[in-house]
């Protein structure tokens, strides 16, 4: 992040400034939240919202955040969180970054770390066991939770970073830029990732967070990113029995399908298990929600027990 007007007048503020850039890295939406609601649309909006800067007359939307440069884009200009306080609220810098730190627990000279571990705080969002969470090589980095990714070798290949205090879109997970993607797969108690093995019942499901909730009723489970699995991965479960528990809604039908055609004569067999409920167009029920809700590990256990086996042609079981 470019912080401009910084100097260090003896008075202790370039100390300051440091402890304050040391913990704010993966909380700046955090932060942005607190300290200029005004400018909340535009960090969960997936399109441009009309500035919020009072001087700025935006009568065609021109204001956005960057999630990857940490700044906010405008044609009045560019911000990141600093310049960006400072404009909204006439503040001079000095107490931009008093406000900041404030925020933060920072006093001069005496960092303080946030009291919500970020691995805690993202296993309670979203509804998946901390030591589930572990196992799929998730540890916390700054303020943000990472996840590593495995290619079709089983070699890791890029990460997900997950900002429990981000916008929506950093909430739900980002891959690492410029890296391809790969699945999320489970470790042995040693650390390193565990592939499968011919003859083993796996389970597929749509990301590491259903991975986790999934594998605490001791199945096991990798997660892909996205909708349906890559035609290279079919060789990485050679010998398997696979069964895909896709989303509720028309996309993770259509995604189980393909991944169906994509596993079939490379696996010993595959099955699509459908979760009782209705269908969405999308965003529909996951695993998590259902284990989250009455009976949910019972529904669970029985979409999988009347899974059926899946041909090219044919049709996932539908709970009646």
């Amino acid at each position: 992040m470019m912080i401009t007007q910084t100097k260090n007048n003896g008075t202790g503020r370039g100390s300051l400034l440091a402890d304050v850039k040391a913990l704010l890295s993966g909380r700046e939406v955090d932060v942005l939240r607190a300290l200029a609601p005004e400018a909340i649309r535009a960090l969960d909006a997936t399109r441009h919202v009309h500035c919020p800067l009072p001087y700025h007359l935006d009568e065609h939307p021109s204001f956005r955040w960057d999630c990857n440069k940490q700044c906010f884009h405008c044609t009045c200009g560019s911000y990141d969180l600093f310049a960006y306080l400072q404009k909204a609220n006439c503040w001079e810098f000095s107490e931009t970054l008093s406000r900041v730190a404030g925020h933060l627990g920072v006093t001069n000279g005496n960092p303080k770390q946030p009291e919500d571990d970020p691995l805690e705080t993202v296993c309670q969002q979203k509804r998946i066991p901390l030591d589930a969470a572990k196992l799929f090589g998730a540890r916390t980095e700054r303020q943000t939770v990472v996840v590593p990714q495995y290619d079709s070798r089983g070699e890791q290949c890029s990460t997900t970073t997950i900002s429990p205090w981000g916008t929506k879109k950093q909430r739900k997970g980002l891959n690492a830029a410029g890296k391809p993607a790969g699945m999320h797969l489970p470790h042995n108690p040693d650390g390193k990732v565990r592939l499968p093995q011919a003859g083993e019942s796996w389970f597929l499901v749509e990301s590491f967070k259903c991975a986790a909730a999934l594998h605490q009723l001791g199945f096991l489970v990798a997660g892909m990113n996205g909708k349906q699995i890559k035609k290279e991965y079919a060789r990485l479960f050679f010998g398997c029995v696979v069964t895909i528990v896709h989303h509720l809604d028309k996309p993770g039908v259509s995604g189980a399908k393909k991944s169906a055609e994509r596993l079939y004569g490379t696996v010993s067999a595959v099955r699509i298990a459908r979760m009782q409920g209705e269908t969405k167009d999308k965003e529909g029920t996951d695993v998590r929600d259902v284990l989250a809700g009455r009976d949910g590990e019972r529904i669970v256990h029985q979409a999988i027990e009347d899974a059926a086996a899946w041909t090219p042609g044919g049709e996932e079981c539908v709970l009646k």
